[in-house]
């Protein structure tokens, strides 16, 4: 299974096969119960992981000491990459969404790889790039006028980032990956649902269609849904 998964999705599954294998080799695994902390926000770099089966969520800690989802991640995916490039402390916690089987490489392994073949530099790298376009997108989602369009907007990112269309999300996670109240995001899902764009369960948003959000969040004017206040 670890080859397959990787080999399909993800960062890895880009690479030619020889580096593949090389980082699988030197992986070691590590399974993790759901809500079990990965790493915290400022832990010393440590490499980094793959999901092998499961989701991870990545958070980041605000100036007032509360802690926001900004992503969800599915099998297939890596995170932790810019610490190769930075040596420093980690800038997002990582927990457990779901029951998780993860591969480790450690950063001396990263380091060894490195050194083997300079291109595992470009590699690596890219690793990192796709890190920070994640936190690119998430920021843009952030700035849009509209509570109900971060709410479609967080919606949409939590779809591909999960890799799935039933979301086990509380109203209270979608707000924070939205910046909005628990209020308002009631308020939208409601209206979501109405259009049959999702449907809402304890704890649980199936996302029905994906497109719809997403054209809503590129142009609300041309969905004829009312706009939340500010």
């Amino acid at each position: 299974m670890r080859g397959d998964v990787f080999a399909r999705n993800g960062w890895l599954s880009a690479q030619p096969a020889a580096f593949r294998c090389s980082v699988l080799a030197a992986c070691e695994p590590r399974v993790v119960c759901a809500g079990a902390a990965i790493y915290h926000q400022g832990d010393p770099p440590g490499g980094i992981y793959g999901i092998e089966y499961g989701l991870v969520a990545l958070s980041i800690r605000g100036p007032c000491a509360e802690t926001s989802l900004a992503q969800l991640m599915r099998p297939g995916a890596w995170f932790g990459g810019s610490c190769f490039l930075t040596r420093e402390p980690s800038r997002l916690a990582a927990r457990a969404w779901t029951d998780c089987r993860l591969l480790h490489l450690p950063l001396e392994a990263m380091d060894r790889l490195a050194e083997e073949d300079a291109e595992n530099l470009r590699r690596f790298g890219r690793l990192a790039m796709e890190g920070l376009d994640m936190a690119h997108r998430a920021l843009g989602d952030l700035m849009l006028p509209s509570p109900a369009q971060r709410v479609a907007a967080a919606l949409t990112r939590a779809v591909e980032g999960a890799g799935r269309t039933t979301l086990d999300l509380s109203q209270q996670d979608l707000g924070a990956m939205a910046k909005a109240s628990r209020k308002l995001v009631n308020q939208s899902l409601s209206r979501f649902a109405r259009r049959a764009w999702v449907r809402v369960g304890y704890r649980q948003i199936e996302v029905i269609d994906v497109e719809a959000l997403r054209r809503f969040v590129a142009d609300p004017e041309t969905v004829c849904i009312p706009r939340l206040p500010a």
